[in-house]
Order: structure tokens, then C-alpha cells, then sequence
């Protein structure tokens, strides 16, 4: 059952959300081809579109998927999904996978065409090669040891963020906040927002779980150190430092507590 509901709820988005992706393609592939060119004004011009469209586009999916599962589930077509014999777990398990879906498939889509449009822009800067700037830059991510670290934060970001919405819309919708209508998801994400920023402050302060912020320009070594920031921070706002050399980490795990509540909720 999980299957039939997730895949109705990906192709009824599909058929509005495959424009917004071919649009983006044909865009960056367009600007890519005037930037060969090597007209200024062009490139400056569909850069400058190129680029606006490629930072509203996660932002435009985000929209078109919240609005999406919200009219299935507490508006106009809401009758549509509860007219299915399935326990309420079969419904979150699709809705869940329905969110991450979209939300990797832009990423990947996303990362794809920014390397593409940046890696031809600098190429035809600097006159070199697209396939010796491609491997530049792929040596420059491999050997920064970056590359693990921003899959982790997109990971924990595309789950963190639907279990987010997905509270936000579950709540929202219930009967004290049900005469506000999509006020109501709206009014929950921002007391949840509020609230999460109170808890990672204090947690960042005062958890004894650091990592060590290098000054001197090495590269960093994630140490882990059993210490709070607050000392440093205090030692800093009063002028006895010049900078903070440690990073609270314990937020992650209080985020990650926060996050399960609201999952069993």
C-alpha cells in the first residue's frame, strides 16, 4: 500500500515539477553555450539568469512539494488519500519517501548543473581545458576531504527538513490550529524554528563537546575535545581573546533528540 500512495503522490507532482526541472536544464545548457561564445554582454546577462534560476530552484521544488502533500492531505483532494484502507504509518512512510525523493533528485540535479555552468565559465575564463578544470577541481575536493562532510550535512539536512514539514503539516492541521488553515503548518514551523534555535544556542554554549577551529590557516583536523564553548565565548566578549578556537557540536545530538520526538509524535 505504501507503494501505490507514494507513487501516485510523485507522479501527480510530476507532472507539474518535470517543466520546472527542463526549464533549469535548458537554461544552464543555453547559458553555457552563449558563454562559448565569448560575448560580455551575453555572458553577463544569461550568467546573471543562469544563476537566479539555479538558487531559486530548490526553493521552487520545496514549494510544490509542501503545497502538494498539504492539498492532499488537509485540502481539496484531501478525500482522495483518506478513502484509501491504509493505516496512518503506510501514509507517513509515503509521504516520507515522496519528500526525500524529490529532495535528492534536486540536489543531484542541482550539483550537476552548477558543476557544469561554473566549471564552462571558469574554462572560458582562464582558457583552459573543461575536461583539465573538471579535474582541478575534482583533485582540490578529494584532497580537502570535504566531499564525505557535504554529503553527511545533505543527508542530515533532507531528513531533518521532511520530518520538519512533515510535523509542521501533522500538527498544524489538528483541531486547535484547524480554523487557520495553512496558517496552521505555518504557526508550528515557526514555533518549532524559534524553538530549535534557543536549544542549539544552549547547547553549543554549554555541552562539553567541541571541535577545534585551526587560526592559523591549517587545515582542519576535527579534533574532538571535551570542552563548552562558553568559556571562550565569554573569554572573547570581554576583548582577552581574539577569536573563539572551539565549536560546540553538542546542538547535533540535542537536534537529533528534538527530531525524534517529533517523529514519534
Amino acid at each position: 500500500m505504501t507503494k501505490k500512495i507514494y507513487k501516485y503522490l510523485m507522479q501527480e507532482l510530476w507532472l507539474t515539477a518535470r517543466y520546472v526541472y527542463l526549464a533549469i536544464i535548458s537554461l544552464t545548457i543555453f547559458s553555457c553555450l552563449i558563454l562559448m561564445l565569448g560575448i560580455p554582454v551575453l555572458n553577463n546577462i544569461t550568467g546573471a539568469i543562469t544563476t537566479l534560476g539555479l538558487a531559486g530552484l530548490p526553493f521552487v521544488l520545496l514549494a510544490l512539494t509542501v503545497i502538494n502533500d498539504y492539498k492532499n492531505n488537509q485540502g481539496n483532494k484531501a478525500y482522495l488519500l483518506r478513502s484509501i484502507p491504509a493505516p496512518t504509518s503506510k501514509l507517513f512512510g509515503a509521504r516520507f519517501l515522496y519528500y526525500l525523493s524529490y529532495y535528492f533528485f534536486t540536489v543531484i540535479l542541482l550539483s550537476f548543473l552548477l558543476g557544469l555552468f561554473f566549471l564552462t565559465q571558469y574554462s572560458v575564463g582562464t582558457g583552459m581545458p573543461f575536461h583539465i578544470m573538471f579535474d582541478y577541481f575534482m583533485n582540490i575536493i578529494v584532497q580537502s576531504k570535504i566531499l564525505g562532510f557535504v554529503i553527511f550535512i545533505l543527508i542530515y539536512s533532507g531528513l531533518s527538513g521532511v520530518i520538519i514539514i512533515l510535523f509542521s503539516i501533522t500538527i498544524g492541521s489538528e483541531a486547535r490550529f484547524k480554523r487557520l488553515g495553512i496558517g496552521g503548518p505555518v504557526l508550528v514551523y515557526f514555533i518549532y524554528y524559534f524553538t530549535s534555535q534557543i536549544l542549539t544556542l544552549i547547547s553549543m554554549l554549554l555541552i562539553p563537546l567541541s571541535v577545534k577551529i585551526p587560526t592559523d590557516g591549517s587545515e582542519l583536523s576535527f579534533e574532538v575535545i571535551n570542552k563548552s564553548m562558553l568559556s571562550e565565548f565569554i573569554q572573547y566578549s570581554r576583548g582577552e581573546i581574539d577569536s573563539v578556537q572551539i565549536l560546540g557540536i553538542g546542538f547535533i545530538f540535542v537536534m537529533l533528540i528534538l527530531l525524534s520526538i517529533m517523529s514519534i509524535w
